[in-house]
């Protein structure tokens, strides 16, 4: 991932990212200066480097009738993630509370791939209350590997219990121990 990619997904646009890595390069720079070095058209520089400079990321001073602009230092970045999380969680509770009254809930989810699967684990563990499963085959367990356990660890630490039933070509799997605590398996046959 480039240094550009990454400011951009720590927030930044992708013209303010090219501007705040070309100041960091340069040490200060006119607006012409920047818009050579960013590749950032000089109409736009004028706007991202407002944007910069109310983020804390870059100053100004007057030099010679001209305004000459310097990068902050780059751990500010992170002080501009932690004032963006302290806003999220002040807004945390109005958005859950918005959330849980919502008239008509989703009842169906869509996930694809393994990310897709971790997210139904971590949603599955939100509802706190037994986990039920059908035409298992331990798949899951075999592409998620150490993510599957430690899902399953927090599982039983939390006491949520699993009612399961795999194919019984499943039953001989010793990775899938039916003396887990809180879980509960049965068989079915493969061709019904």
């Amino acid at each position: 991932m480039t240094l550009e990619e990454t400011l951009s997904q720590a927030g930044l646009t992708k013209n303010e990212a090219k501007v705040y890595l070309a100041l960091i390069k340069l040490g200060s720079a006119t607006a012409a200066e920047i818009t050579k070095h960013s590749h950032v058209h000089r109409v736009n520089v004028y706007d991202v480097l407002e944007r910069l400079r109310e983020k804390g990321l870059i100053g100004t001073i007057m030099q010679a009738q001209k305004r000459i602009y310097e990068a902050a230092n780059p751990t500010q970045l992170i002080q501009l993630l932690k004032q963006k999380e302290e806003a999220i969680a002040l807004a945390l509770p109005q958005l859950e509370q918005e959330f849980k009254s919502k008239k008509e809930k989703q009842q169906v989810h869509h996930f694809f791939g393994t990310e897709g699967v971790m997210r139904a684990y971590h949603m599955m563990m939100e509802q706190n209350e037994t986990i039920y499963g059908i035409g298992g085959s331990g798949l899951n367990r075999k592409y998620l590997q150490h993510r599957h356990e430690m899902f399953n660890k927090e599982r039983i630490k939390r006491k949520i219990g699993v009612k399961a039933i795999y194919y019984e070509f499943t039953r001989e799997n010793k990775s899938l121990n039916s003396n887990e605590p809180y879980s509960e398996f049965r068989y079915i046959p493969q061709q019904i």
